[in-house]
């Protein structure tokens, strides 16, 4: 089977259209048939992806647009831009380097010129876990969103971790104190929308985020759980048996997630949830969702770095033959390992 491009700082033209159309097909299928909202989730980490990602959910007629993992704090103008198809430049942090990387992506060359016309903006959702981070982004029209989502710690997926030193309890999850809970009149006093998410899914959470000021709530493993998300059904069935039994077992896990962030791991067996089934399965950057920009460095038979231009690495497991290595050029992180090698995944030495 034949690996699709990645994005790339340079040259990633054919990621860039495959991000597009992956983002346009899956918002136009989710919105065939009902006349509802829908919206799209976005990690703001991964930079590379958010403009073309975005512009494809657009041109979709995307509803909103929801960013976390980070400060998106160029998602609305970013936005606002895309709409009109203007070209637009996002700010890459690129490990090592003072100076971010500028990287352009303009709708008009995408698409050879035949431009649609101004299309319809979505609304921006930022999500946050405390006021602080809401009350910096609304503070200046250029970063200030439509809405909040307020994750806690409980929260399906990722969570943000505890302020100031990670501290583990006894089964090894981060421990929360007071200055992890938000102050939802803080919140309200922006005079932005918010909606409330960790546990909020019965009417009775519904009821309490409202008179807190909340617009409503997110709910999460509900949908993920429901008939249409394409989970494995003997998964499915098992998860919900156990949750309507009070005997699901979900752990705050922070070493699951390769973005450091801690993340939501339910308790079966014969998943990599056993930590014998994790160590047996061969780690693979096969996709590279989650690689971080660095300014990579070669290591040719004569032992002299060569400077190379901002690859993205990635955490994997088995070193990849010469001849692989040759042809790639992606920097690995240690001490995680390193990528599998072949056309779309390669490797150079990290200094």
């Amino acid at each position: 089977m034949r690996t699709t491009p990645r994005l790339r700082a340079a040259g990633g033209a054919q990621a860039e259209i495959l991000t597009v159309l992956g983002n346009f097909t899956e918002v136009w299928l989710a919105k065939e048939g009902h006349d509802g909202v829908v919206g799209i989730n976005y990690l703001e980490k991964i930079r590379l992806a958010t403009a073309p990602a975005m512009f494809g959910a657009i041109l979709a007629g995307v509803d909103h647009v929801l960013v976390g993992a980070g400060v998106p704090g160029q998602i609305p103008a970013l936005a606002s831009r895309l709409a009109r198809c203007e070209p637009c430049v996002t700010t890459i942090a690129v490990e090592g380097d003072e100076a971010p990387l500028d990287h352009l992506f303009a709708p008009s060359a995408l698409l050879a010129g035949h431009l649609p016309g101004p299309l319809r903006r979505p609304d921006v959702l930022a999500i946050v876990s405390l006021p602080v981070l809401a009350a910096y982004l609304a503070r200046d029209k250029a970063t200030r969103p439509d809405g909040f989502v307020i994750e806690t710690s409980g929260a399906g997926g990722h969570s943000a971790p505890p302020r100031g030193p990670m501290r583990l309890d006894a089964s090894g999850e981060p421990v929360y104190g007071p200055r992890d809970h938000p102050d939802l009149a803080e919140m309200a006093a922006l005079g932005l929308p918010f909606w409330l998410a960790d546990g909020q899914a019965d009417p009775r959470a519904v009821a309490a985020a409202r008179a807190a000021g909340a617009a409503g709530v997110q709910a999460g493993s509900a949908f993920a759980l429901c008939e249409e998300s394409g989970m494995a059904r003997h998964l499915r069935d098992e998860l919900r048996g156990r949750a309507a039994t009070g005997t699901l077992a979900v752990r705050n896990d922070p070493r699951a997630s390769p973005t450091s962030f801690p993340f939501k791991v339910a308790e079966l067996a014969g998943t990599v949830s056993d930590p014998e089934v994790a160590a047996a399965r061969r780690r693979v950057c096969d996709l590279g969702f989650l690689r971080t920009p660095v300014r990579a460095l070669a290591v040719w038979s004569t032992g002299v770095r060569q400077s190379r231009w901002p690859l993205t690495s990635a955490r994997a497991a088995t070193r990849p033959t010469r001849r692989a290595a040759s042809a790639c050029a992606t920097a690995c992180r240690p001490p995680s390992g390193w990528c599998n090698g072949g056309p779309a995944a390669g490797w150079s030495p990290r200094w």
